[in-house]
């Protein structure tokens, strides 16, 4: 099972010796913040499932894979009564054995080699492959652990071919990763209360810490201030309401937490280049 907490989470196998974990169709909604070193993925069934990974917004829709490299941030987050649902897979690094060949051993490719997958993955085999997985730990059919593992054989090499991401050389514990359990209740009142105002000091409390330490301490672990993650919270959430919803974008202005359509539409053109009217004619596409 998953045992949620600030910061890391811990993840705990049934047997150590076949080291995942497969909930079938989980239901999206808001949870906390947390990271891990074993490989998670959420493939979607229904709906749409968003998820903050780090300071990234995804949304993901029916047939799409969310994955979450080892130490990644993460939290589901439901925007605008948004439903969605999804299989939820967690693996650990070591679940081919010490003996496996070398592309697929997950410890190598993640933690030597420093290998990271698209977090949004739009793959057909991939899907395909992660169905069969979930039927045979449902079923749990005669031999379905070696069923399981020629499975998963087959996806990450597929993932090698086809998804890795241009953001290489991530460190699995680098200082970020180290240090963000300290800013997380700021980084969760944020995600949680994005359309609302919040000063420093309030976050600053939030953390344990003084408003000076807080603010140099968020800018080094998140790559921007507070402020800043919180204009980008709202505008990636304007986005997915601008794409999937009928919403006007005066009432999208007001959702997010902007003074009103004027001021969002200065923010959303000068940090996407583009109108928010213009921004949704290119996201309903």
């Amino acid at each position: 099972m998953l045992i949620q907490s600030v910061g890391k989470d811990l993840i705990s196998f049934k047997d150590t010796a076949f080291p995942i974990i497969v909930n079938a169709e989980r239901r999206a909604g808001n949870e906390k913040s947390f990271f891990h070193e074993e490989i998670e993925m959420k493939y979607v069934l229904s709906g749409t499932v968003t998820t903050m990974i780090d300071t990234d917004m995804i949304s993901a829709e029916k047939g799409d894979i969310i994955f979450f490299n080892p130490y990644e941030v993460h939290s589901n987050v439901v925007i605008d009564s948004q439903e969605g649902s999804y299989h939820l897979l967690v693996i650990g690094l070591d679940f081919f054995g010490s003996q496996c060949l070398a592309d697929i051993d997950l410890r190598n490719i993640f933690m030597h080699n420093k290998v990271r997958f698209n977090n949004l993955i739009k793959n057909k085999r991939a899907a395909a492959i992660i169905k069969a997985v979930v039927l045979e730990m449902t079923e749990q059919k005669k031999y379905y652990k070696s069923a399981v593992k020629a499975l998963l054989q087959e996806l990450f090499i597929i993932l090698q071919r086809e998804e890795i991401s241009a953001e290489e050389g991530k460190t699995s514990e680098d200082e970020r990763v180290r240090m963000y359990s300290s800013v997380e209740p700021a980084v969760q009142e944020i995600r949680d209360n994005y359309s609302k105002k919040i000063s420093g000091d309030e976050l600053a409390t939030l953390c344990n810490m003084s408003r000076y330490h807080f603010c140099r301490s968020f800018k080094k672990i998140m790559g921007m201030t507070a402020v800043q993650y919180q204009t980008q919270c709202r505008l990636k959430i304007a986005d997915i309401l601008l794409k999937n919803g009928d919403k006007t974008v005066s009432e999208i202005a007001h959702e997010t937490g902007f003074e009103d359509e004027a001021y969002f539409s200065r923010c959303y053109k000068k940090n996407k280049g583009v109108s928010p009217k213009t921004a949704r004619a290119i996201l309903s596409k």
